[in-house]
């Protein structure tokens, strides 16, 4: 069976979520935009050497889908990796 994409209703409209590299395919964002999300939230594990990835592909599913975006990712040291703790919102009118 298909997986559809999340979205969760709150008191000002619906809230599309997503979690790390899910980011990087608008086939997950797009369906939640067109299902009325006026906000992308995605939530991170991403290690240091991504980050460049990471920071370029944010704004893009902003600007595609109209919506406003939130990025978060984890912050410090696990093992050997290091992750570059952020919170990133992002309007759509930035994008415009």
């Amino acid at each position: 069976l298909p997986v559809l994409p999340i979205g969760v209703h709150g008191e000002r409209g619906l809230i599309g979520l997503c979690i790390c590299s899910d980011l990087f395919f608008p086939e997950i964002t797009k369906p939640l935009a067109l299902r009325g999300a006026d906000v992308l939230v995605c939530s991170a594990a991403s290690p240091t050497p991504s980050r460049s990835h990471f920071e370029a592909v944010f704004p893009a599913r902003a600007l595609e889908t109209t919506c406003h975006v939130l990025f978060t990712n984890l912050a410090g040291a696990q093992d050997t990796a290091l992750f570059w703790g952020v919170r990133m919102p992002l309007s759509r009118a930035a994008c415009r």
